[in-house]
């Protein structure tokens, strides 16, 4: 039995033959009608892939390649699209246990440097928002204006509402959202950051 594969029958192509007398892509080339010559795509392995579509910067390293709607860059491994942030944590740090979800701790949702990922389950992972929601009135997370021109601080944690009261100035409100959420709210990184 013969264990040598012989080369592509296109002169020049050291690819082992696939189908008829070509490698696969000069199969493909001929059915189609495509010019033969012309560099063939070589295979490579996941991690060559991987971070081919990374811009590795000082702070976050950007994914390059497809992002879904949500900004999450999205990477084919054998043949299943997976979230590259997490494909990024687990060459780092082993398996995802089930139930847990990954945390961008610099709120890139593109990023996917592993020393800017964690672990968290979601209620963690709720803790960690970057700013107010896209519908806020006031722009300032936790604080709205009410009828009367004063400012309204509350916050949530795991479904329980809060409310720490009512002041004359938005920064006033969200001095008082950002220490309640320091003390409580250890995952929410921006609120823990020392402020200037």
């Amino acid at each position: 039995m013969n264990v040598f594969k012989r080369e592509c029958g296109y002169l020049g192509c050291d690819l082992p033959q696939s189908k008829g007398p070509y490698c696969n892509a000069h199969y493909i080339r001929s059915l189609r009608g495509r010019p033969m010559a012309g560099p063939v795509r070589r295979a490579q392995s996941d991690p060559e892939r991987f971070w081919e579509k990374v811009a590795k910067g000082d702070d976050c390293w950007e994914w390059k390649a497809f992002r879904d709607r949500g900004g999450y860059g999205r990477f084919m491994v054998n043949k299943i699209p997976r979230l590259a942030h997490r494909v990024s944590f687990e060459r780092a740090y082993g398996p995802i246990p089930s139930g847990l979800q990954i945390d961008h701790k610099c709120h890139n949702t593109a990023c996917v440097n592993p020393e800017h990922l964690r672990l968290a389950d979601r209620s963690l992972n709720a803790q960690n928002l970057s700013g107010a929601r896209s519908d806020s009135a006031s722009g300032i997370r936790g604080v709205r204006l009410t009828p009367s021109g004063r400012w309204t601080a509350d916050t949530q944690l795991n479904g329980e509402r809060s409310h720490l009261g009512i002041f004359d100035t938005p920064e006033d409100a969200n001095a008082a959202v950002v220490a309640w959420r320091r003390e409580n709210m250890p995952y929410s990184t921006t609120d823990q950051k020392e402020v200037a």
